[in-house]
């Protein structure tokens, strides 16, 4: 009897229960084939990427072994997986090499195509550029992989740019062929400038390359030189920096062969000389306030009166300052026009100087450092976009160093020390006075920051290879 009516539930219950536990098998089962499908895709992605990387590796031993005439042809083996392969891109990429002189005057060493052999893996890529190897991630940052053809060391950048020709696919194998080698510097034979050693502010390197992150992260980490990015154009500049370390041995100087004109003031100043080399100084201006605007330890105080050793920051025209026994060296970084009455320095030690950076106009109108008057205290750099002006009877005690600004003595004032400007126009009646002092020539005007690359010899040479399938 079956009075409750429970026992046709119970009996159904055995093959149900068998029912869900061959749907959560078949379910578990799925996952667990997903799971390992992804994570067995995954890893074959990724030691398809480690094996590319390796036979770029030894692709770029081979190229490098034809392109610095070691060898006259090499074939490398590049096998592809799937429906990727090797694609030789010879206008992918250029670099640019720029050299200032003492002038200011900009020479292009070379401007060209890179070139490039790219593997293209299912969103990253892997190439050989620039004689080194590189790779880009499905987001698009890149890294190196070997590095490029870029040497650096004890001031001397030897730079044997190798550059790829081609434009066609390679299936399995490369054959690499030597076009030609082209001497870029030093090539006194185009302009008797472009010698060794340097005698300028800066050389600059420019590559613009999908994998300009990656150059960029190179450049930084190899030569602590100045680098910058633009993201727009996909380019990365090293500045690399000469050194330059002048001694006054004029009174007055001009950059400008016919930069000096003396009217009513009787004769030129003498020891003087027109169309003298001298680097640009707006860089280390420029830098100086750029330091101090961003937390670079900087006094921005404004005090009229220095009495200890420093750098202090003045946004705005400081007018006349005092700098009364400092116990060291003192930098004074004017960011703005410096129209002065009055600069006096007192108690300045043997070994320590006052350094003022101007970065627009300087105007003096009665004296600076006259009271101790030791030229070898002061040294004022003044910026290329702004003007100096020495206005009436006004003494100047120390090294002026203007040489992209026009400078004018009107009155009856007195130079002692140094005056080096693009242009020097002497007016006034009685005559202004200058006077030499051959002390200057000891102060080693090295205008070069300690914290920058700085190249004494350069070598650059371009290095073409032909690459072809088979």
């Amino acid at each position: 009897m079956h009075g409750n009516g429970r026992a046709p539930n119970r009996g159904q219950s055995g093959p149900l229960g068998l029912i869900l536990v061959f749907a959560l098998v078949i379910a578990s089962t799925t996952a667990v084939v997903v799971v390992g499908a992804e994570a067995i895709t995954t890893t074959q992605g990724r030691l398809d990427l480690e094996r590319t990387e390796n036979t770029m590796t030894q692709f770029d031993s081979k190229v490098a072994l034809v392109a610095l005439g070691q060898s006259s042809v090499q074939q490398v083996d590049l096998p592809a997986s799937g429906d990727s392969a090797y694609d030789v891109r010879g206008d992918a990429g250029w670099m640019n090499i720029t050299y200032t002189n003492a002038s200011g005057d900009v020479t292009i060493i070379r401007n060209g195509s890179l070139g490039a052999v790219v593997y293209d893996g299912d969103g990253s890529e892997i190439a050989y550029q620039g004689g080194g190897v590189w790779r880009t991630d499905a987001d698009g940052q890149a890294v190196m992989i070997s590095p490029p053809e870029f040497h650096y060391r004890s001031r001397t950048l030897t730079l044997p740019l190798v550059t790829v020709s081609g434009d066609e696919t390679i299936e399995r194998r490369a054959t690499v062929t030597r076009n030609d080698t082209t001497q870029y510097f030093p090539d006194t034979a185009r302009d008797e400038a472009l010698r060794n050693p340097l005698n300028g502010s800066d050389i600059n390197v420019t590559v613009q390359s999908d994998y300009y992150r990656a150059w960029g992260s190179y450049f930084e980490e190899r030569t602590d030189g100045t680098v910058t990015y633009d993201h727009s154009k996909e380019t990365v500049t090293a500045e690399l920096v000469i050194p330059f370390n002048a001694s006054f041995d004029n009174v007055a100087a001009t950059t400008d062969p016919s930069g000096l004109s003396v009217k009513g003031a009787g004769s030129p100043p003498s020891p003087y000389s027109q169309g003298v080399s001298f680097p640009s100084v707006d860089s280390r201006i420029e830098g100086k306030v750029e330091d101090c605007e961003s937390g670079g330890g900087c006094d921005d105080s404004e005090p009229s009166t220095i009495s200890s050793s420093g750098t202090y920051y003045y946004d705005t025209d400081p007018g006349s300052l005092t700098v009364d026994n400092p116990g060291g060296n003192v930098t004074i970084v004017v960011n703005d026009d410096f129209t002065s009455d009055t600069v006096e320095i007192n108690g300045v030690g043997d070994d320590e100087v006052v350094t003022v950076y101007v970065r627009r106009s300087f105007t003096l109108t009665n004296e600076m450092n006259k009271n101790d008057g030791d030229p070898t205290d002061l040294k004022t750099l003044v910026h290329s976009d702004g003007a100096v002006e020495l206005k009436g009877s006004t003494t100047y005690v120390g090294v002026l160093i203007a040489p992209g600004s026009t400078c004018e003595q009107r009155g009856s004032g007195t130079v002692e020390g140094g005056v080096i400007c693009k242009q020097i126009s002497i007016r006034g009646n009685p005559s202004n006075t200058f006077d030499y002092n051959p002390a200057i020539q000891e102060m080693g005007l090295d205008l070069t920051d300690p914290s920058d690359t700085q190249i004494t010899y350069l070598h650059v040479s371009v290095n073409d290879v032909n690459v072809t399938d088979g």
